[in-house]
């Protein structure tokens, strides 16, 4: 019996994901580490934020999403120049009267 096209990527996909649920910590790690960024300096585009925390862009922008949602981060007018691409990015700032500054412990 003749496996079928791209039966071989998509059990590679699928072993992949398992990988990372198995860290149930790893989205609240990349939220962090995203927000830690914000704290430095407010005002990253996504690809700022993939080269300042080695974090995947197509995941910077996952979590950006959550924390638009939840209203921690927005956006305004401003973008800046992607120096690989030369098309405008988006520049994104901390939510002045939703963030305090501090993130929670526990």
């Amino acid at each position: 019996m003749k496996t079928r096209q791209g039966y071989y990527s998509e059990q590679t996909r699928n072993e992949s994901y398992k990988i990372t649920m198995a860290d149930s910590n790893s989205t609240e790690k990349q939220y962090n580490k995203i927000i830690n960024c914000f704290t430095l300096h407010d005002g990253w585009t996504m690809q700022e934020i993939e080269a300042k925390t080695g974090i995947a862009v197509h995941i910077v922008s996952a979590r950006l999403n959550e924390l638009r949602k939840d209203e921690i981060i927005m956006t305004d007018t401003e973008r800046r120049k992607n120096p690989v691409t030369g098309r405008p990015n988006i520049v994104w700032k901390l939510h002045p009267t939703k963030f305090s500054g501090q993130l929670e412990l526990f």
